[in-house]
């Protein structure tokens, strides 16, 4: 799960990319592992705190202590009961633990529900579903030793998962497809283009049909949502890399430097260097 590559273009330093390198056998699409085994192979390459953008899924599954995660800017304290999820293409930081007991569990980059800006990041189960949550991340590891369990490990992610949803998410109704189609869309490659034009041409629904998805979700507009995911990525690179503003308002689709500050600063209320400024203690 710990890259020890690096990649430096010799003109700017990008978020480390993870991709998923099980422990076990390399045929694994999902893999439980204990905390302290991760935290032990990290740091023979990789200082704490140290941004990491995962290519995988991962639930970080607290059993016993203290201790703290971050994922995208918040700091998450870390509590027996309490489980951690990072979505692919997040930006994490592991923080040393010291004490605390816990077991990660990581998946391949899966097809289902997408994520967005303003998911829960993290729940906490009571004494039941931590008993539930416990036997799955135990069969897991008894069948991730076994060859030809592929089949028995993605339903058990896929259990996991559903307990998350049960706890953090609101599935009063199922979620339009519209809607679910737009959020995939912009979360694969949000700086194609500041039009949602370009966005919804392929996706089989009309423009009209993804408003109304998005605002019966939401509350907010194509336009609103994908302004969020392209200030979250400026943000990303503005805490955790050193690259200048006008080279990340670039990769975001801006051809001038003056209209990306104008636009980050109308919408996260700061300009890119203050913003940078505030999160020094995050770098």
């Amino acid at each position: 799960m710990v890259d020890t590559g690096h990649v430096d273009d010799g003109q700017r330093s990008d978020i480390r990319p993870v991709p998923f390198l099980p422990q076990g056998r390399a045929d694994l699409q999902v893999e439980a592992v204990d905390l302290a085994d991760v935290e032990r192979r990290r740091r023979r390459v990789l200082p704490d705190e140290t941004p990491e953008r995962p290519d995988f899924e991962c639930l970080l599954i607290v059993r016993a202590g203290s201790g703290r995660h971050t994922v995208d800017f918040q700091r998450i304290p870390l509590l027996p009961g309490r489980i951690v999820r990072v979505r692919s293409g997040q930006v994490q930081q592991w923080s040393a633990a010291g004490g605390l007991g816990a077991r990660v569990v990581i998946a391949r980059r899966s097809g289902g529900r997408p994520w967005l800006v303003g998911d829960p990041v993290f729940c906490d189960l009571d004494d039941d579903l931590r008993g539930v949550v416990d036997d799955l991340v135990d069969a897991l590891v008894t069948a991730q030793r076994r060859p030809g369990s592929a089949a028995i490990g993605a339903g058990i992610w896929t259990a996991l998962v559903g307990v998350f949803d049960l706890v953090a998410v609101d599935r009063d109704r199922p979620l339009p497809e519209p809607y679910l189609a737009f959020r995939r869309a912009i979360e694969i490659e949000p700086g194609r283009s500041r039009n949602v034009v370009d966005h919804v041409a392929d996706l089989g629904w009309s423009e009209r049909s993804i408003r109304r998805a998005c605002l019966e979700v939401t509350g907010l507009t194509p336009k609103q949502l994908l302004d969020q995911r392209l200030v979250l990525e400026a943000k990303r690179l503005l805490a955790y890399t050193d690259r200048s503003a006008a080279s990340i308002g670039a990769e975001l689709g801006f051809g001038d430097a003056t209209n990306f500050q104008k636009y980050f600063q109308r919408l996260a209320g700061e300009s890119p260097r203050s913003f940078r400024r505030s999160l020094a203690p995050l770098a």
